[in-house]
């Protein structure tokens, strides 16, 4: 039996500023070989959360766990020295999943823009303000309800 391999791990991931939590404990993993897309409307949290991620910010609690080694707070040149490196061109899609193909990397998108990173990842996290409300496969996010309020632009609060 095959035995599932966790390349990225973020446990409890939280990033405030003053009072206001832009990211709040968010908890999700990453496989070997798995496109996983991050998705939310604008200021979803997102952005911070892949900052956090990239070293481009450091967390104000939580755990980002690469490859094993734990990495919250490190500078984005040794992020990057690691393997973990930030890109999100729409026409690169195809170009990803050929590499995919190929060389069996892994990618985390980070995008607002559902139409084109729905087709191509294998499963999507969804934030709003900070905390993770949908966590499966494309298509049945875009049967959530909770999913489709947010970027419909009605408030679920």
């Amino acid at each position: 039996m095959s035995r599932i391999q966790k390349v990225l791990e973020i446990t409890g991931l939280t990033k405030r500023f003053g009072g206001f939590f832009a990211v709040n404990q968010v908890n999700f993993a990453v496989q070997k070989g798995e496109i996983l897309g991050l998705i939310g409307p604008n200021g979803s949290g997102k952005t911070t959360t892949f900052n956090l991620i990239a070293g481009t910010l450091a967390p104000t609690a939580g755990s980002i766990r690469f490859e094993g080694r734990e990495i919250a707070g490190l500078p984005a040149h040794r992020v990057c020295r690691l393997g973990l490196a930030r890109t999100e061109m729409e026409r690169a899609a195809k170009m990803l999943e050929a590499i995919r193909q190929r060389l069996g990397v892994t990618i985390v998108w980070v995008e607002h823009i559902m139409g084109v990173l729905m087709r191509v990842v294998d499963r999507v996290i969804v934030l709003d303000y900070g905390e993770k409300i949908f966590e499966g496969r494309p298509e049945a996010a875009a049967q959530d309800e909770r999913v489709t309020e947010v970027y419909l632009g009605r408030s679920h609060r």
